[in-house]
């Protein structure tokens, strides 16, 4: 067999591809796997003897674009072609891994669909009009470096990064500047109701313009918040792992409150999407539009270390539903039933 996997897309997507045919090939040897790239490839993604890499220049108009794609899918007699944007130009069997943004045209030319919810199935039932039957619910699953660590561990880590105090611990993208003005205002009311040394790191992609930045400088408690920019994995985890919590109130991707599971971390997230389907009543809930609500949820799991105990062992179970193993079982399915 024959699998075409277009590497080409957004971050998550490729992510999600990384883990998941890591362990593929390896399960897989008889089978043949040919990567698409964009641009050079890390030699990482070069997994093992069944893997082919091959670099396609993107064309500036899309239909020669596809047309090289499909001339490829030709040439090397493709079975199934696995990509993040479907192609129209081909009769290969395509498996479309909708696992980050989607149109309705990817969608229409796809044989499987595979997304990482049964929210985000419904969505796009609702939205694109798709037939259920051809969308599989794939969850994605925790990274192993993410685990608990020692005390002693914990505490050079908060010693390096938070002045030897305890910190919630922010990521994941902050979506306007509104969304990190009621992240200051929830810790400035927690702060005030507290009186504690807690810090407040923000490891997260801080797209907001400079002003926001600015009024920072001019926040009460601004020798409390760090700013964490260009992290390496090896540290991210690291201050994952020594965090007091996890606050993710903006975003919808579930990943990093799984993270945060894994590493023993209770987790204070929004109720919407697919995030109440994969935490259960292993988190917190706060409204990310509601500064106040945010501050509850900080000061609960603040003074009610019997609830954070709660959290930590719910989650701990929770999370023990998701791993990247049972990702690759249910993905291998989706790619096979594209073939048939």
């Amino acid at each position: 067999m024959v699998t075409i996997v277009d590497i080409r897309g957004e971050e998550v997507y490729q992510h999600f591809i990384y883990e998941t045919f890591k362990r593929i090939t390896a399960q897989y040897p008889a089978h043949s796997f040919i990567f698409i790239f964009a641009k050079p490839y890390p030699p990482s993604f070069i997994f093992s003897e069944n893997v082919i890499a091959v670099v396609i220049k993107p064309q500036k108009i899309a239909l020669l674009n596809d047309l090289t794609i499909s001339s490829l899918l030709k040439k090397h007699k493709a079975d199934v072609f696995v990509t993040a944007k479907s192609l129209s130009q081909t009769k290969v069997p395509q498996c479309l891994i909708a696992v980050d943004k989607v149109t309705s045209k990817s969608l229409n030319k796809a044989q499987v669909i595979v997304t990482a919810s049964e929210f985000s199935k419904k969505e796009i039932i609702e939205k694109y009009k798709i037939d259920e039957n051809i969308i599989n619910v794939v969850y994605k699953g925790v990274d192993e470096n993410f685990k608990p660590i020692l005390f002693e561990e914990k505490e050079k880590i908060k010693h390096q990064y938070a002045g030897g105090n305890e910190y919630f611990l922010v990521a994941g993208a902050i979506p306007s500047e509104n969304n990190f003005i009621i992240l200051l205002k929830a810790f400035s009311v927690f702060k005030k109701m507290q009186k504690s040394n807690m810090q407040l790191l923000i490891a997260a992609n801080v797209e907001v313009a400079g002003q926001s930045l600015e009024k920072l400088q001019l926040f009460k408690f601004k020798s409390d918040v760090k700013l964490l920019e260009k992290m390496t994995e090896k540290k991210f985890v690291a201050i994952m792992g020594a965090s007091y919590a996890f606050v993710y109130p903006f975003a919808q991707d579930y990943s990093y409150a799984l993270q945060a599971m894994k590493c023993d971390i209770p987790v204070i997230i929004n109720s919407t999407g697919a995030l109440t389907e994969i935490c259960s009543d292993a988190a917190l809930y706060a409204n990310p539009d509601a500064y106040k609500d945010i501050a509850d949820k900080m000061m609960l799991i603040f003074k009610d270390e019997k609830l954070r105990q709660q959290l930590v062992e719910k989650g701990r179970e929770q999370v023990k539903k998701y791993s990247w193993d049972k990702t690759v079982n249910s993905l291998w399915k989706s790619i096979e039933k594209a073939c048939r």
